[in-house]
């Protein structure tokens, strides 16, 4: 028995020796380094309302995690291009904002996806300019909002809105316009040919039905090549079906009187003039909002001018997207990051 204990002992002896050379080396190990907390997870969205001419618009405020009270911090405000609602494309920037420190608000315009109003899809700038204008008062009526730090992000036609607005009201600390519609007249230039006398007619008399307070006469937002709609420019309905995805809340009609409307919306013109610091990106290929209107008007504004390879839809995925929201970071870092 005792030169079966003295073995067992000498085993043991070994073993714990050996534990003992594991953890020394485990110990002398460099720390590994944190893991980093991927893009998005702590971001926190909620829903809101707020009034525009008494009707009542729906909004996502999107902020980080940890900032629930109330210090004051920068405020970015977004809405969509035409025909389009906020769940179509806004979110991955509006979170790319907030991960960087910003409470983000995002709202659908009055008759278009969460916000109520009548008639539905019914595109009206200078309503929509009305809407923008509520959701800013909103916005900066909160308390969690530094008013010195209010930033207006527009894309295409909501581009031009934000270049109007920053124009038109210099309290703005900075707006954010990518693929922008600046020039009505221009923009209308890129209609196929083919369908004008049609949409022509179809706009007439949705704008008397209008006026009369009858049923709107709509046509397609977006259409293949060829087709009556509002834009059939290659690729374009296959743009808008990718944001869209599988949204119910979005509907391919909206009333023609927008066809009449549309060259007469000039952002440029008052955009020119602007104080307030500018993002400008463009697309180099763009077919729905051309790219030398808008280069042309940020080199008149001494504006931050970007040019992106491809197409106007680019810009909302993939590598072309975080080319775009890198820049415009880049562009936001003194008033996101201001004491």
């Amino acid at each position: 028995m005792n030169g079966v204990a003295r073995h067992i002992n000498r085993i043991g002896w070994r073993f714990g020796r050996l534990a003992l050379l594991i953890l020394l080396a485990l110990v002398a190990l460099p720390a590994a380094p944190a893991a980093a907390q991927p893009t998005g997870a702590a971001i926190v969205s909620e829903r809101v309302s707020f009034a525009s001419a008494g009707t009542s618009l729906v909004g996502y405020l999107f902020r980080p995690a940890g900032a629930a009270g109330t210090s004051p911090g920068p405020t970015i405000v977004m809405a969509h291009g035409l025909g389009l609602t906020q769940s179509s494309g806004l979110r991955p920037y509006a979170e790319r904002f907030a991960a960087a420190g910003a409470r983000v608000l995002t709202f659908d315009y009055r008759g278009f996806g969460e916000s109520d109003g009548t008639p539905r899809q019914l595109i009206d700038p200078w309503a929509q300019l009305d809407d923008w204008r509520a959701a800013i008062g909103w916005a900066r009526d909160q308390s969690w909002t530094d008013t010195d730090r209010v930033i207006l992000w527009g894309s295409s036609f909501s581009g031009g809105h934000v270049l109007e607005l920053g124009a038109r009201d210099p309290s703005p600390a900075a707006v954010v316009s990518q693929v922008p519609h600046v020039n009505g007249a221009l923009s209308s230039l890129a209609a196929d040919i083919r369908s004008v006398p049609a949409l022509g007619l179809t706009s007439a008399a949705d704008t008397a039905a209008g006026a009369a307070g009858l049923p709107r006469v709509t046509i397609p937002l977006v259409g293949p090549p060829g087709s009556v709609a509002l834009m059939t420019q290659p690729g374009t309905m296959e743009g808008y079906l990718g944001l869209i995805g599988n949204n119910p809340q979005w509907v391919n009609a909206v009333p023609a009187s927008i066809v009449l409307q549309m060259p007469f919306y000039s952002p440029d013109v008052v955009a020119a003039a602007s104080s307030v610091p500018t993002y400008i990106g463009v697309a180099a290929d763009d077919a729905v909002t051309p790219a030398p209107p808008a280069i042309a008007l940020a080199h008149r504004m001494g504006a931050d001018l970007h040019v992106y390879p491809g197409g106007h839809f680019d810009v909302y995925t993939g590598a072309p997207f975080e080319r775009v929201i890198t820049d415009q970071l880049a562009f936001l870092a003194p008033f996101l990051n201001a004491a």
